[in-house]
């Protein structure tokens, strides 16, 4: 994709499509711009939580963001996994 407009088409249908079935925001399908707004009027934090009485407990806050407000979801989100082996000494 030589031209610069196919591509951003692409990239905004390709962010859709991923997250389509979690809720938020409609400009937070396409842009991140809410947010710059939601940080600039230093109240993101509020904004967060009243998105998240809103729309439950998966939030979608941007073409690739989304927020999850259930600690029962972390271990699924974040599986426990071993560590990388460990060698004893170099040689």
């Amino acid at each position: 994709m030589d031209d610069p407009t196919s591509y951003f088409i692409y990239q905004i249908s390709s962010s859709y499509w991923q997250l389509k079935d979690i809720p938020g925001p409609f400009w937070a399908r396409f842009t991140n711009l809410q947010r710059v707004w939601w940080v600039r009027s230093k109240r993101a934090h509020e904004i967060h939580m009243s998105l998240h009485q809103e729309y439950g407990d998966c939030v979608r806050f941007g073409p690739n963001m989304v927020s999850v407000a259930d600690p029962v979801a972390i271990p699924t989100i974040y599986p426990i996994r071993p560590g990388f082996p460990k060698v004893r000494t170099f040689p």
